[in-house]
């Protein structure tokens, strides 16, 4: 497993609930980077064309960051929840919200483990 700020795991972090940032962040455990992980996108989407867009991001990210001489990056807490729920509003009336599946942990959680939104509006909320 991987410890966090303050020997936190990232297992207790995430569990099973899908807690991230754009699918790549995870409060808490900073310069942690996640391709393709809980509430990236649909999966519909090519994840060949999702993966590059993540890459080019984290490489923003990080060559920002390095600019500013920061040597750690992590996201707020509000950003998670943020972000929760964005894919939330995504998630408003699709079938796969209301039914036990993956995509809700067997109907035990209320957020979609997945960004139900296009992948236009998935680069915009990057950019």
């Amino acid at each position: 497993d991987c410890a966090g700020v303050g020997g936190k795991q990232l297992r207790e972090s995430v569990g099973t609930t899908a807690r991230t940032c754009f699918g790549m962040h995870v409060a808490g455990h900073p310069n942690l980077f996640l391709m393709i992980g809980p509430q990236t996108l649909n999966p519909v989407t090519n994840v060949t064309l999702v993966s590059e867009t993540q890459a080019n991001y984290l490489a923003d990210v990080i060559a920002r960051a390095k600019r500013a001489g920061a040597s750690v990056i992590d996201v707020e807490p509000a950003a998670v929840d943020e972000w929760a729920a964005t894919c939330a509003k995504h998630n408003e009336g699709k079938v796969w919200g209301r039914v036990s599946s993956w995509y809700n942990a067997g109907g035990t959680i209320q957020r979609s483990a997945a960004f139900w939104g296009s992948f236009t509006e998935y680069v915009a909320e990057l950019e």
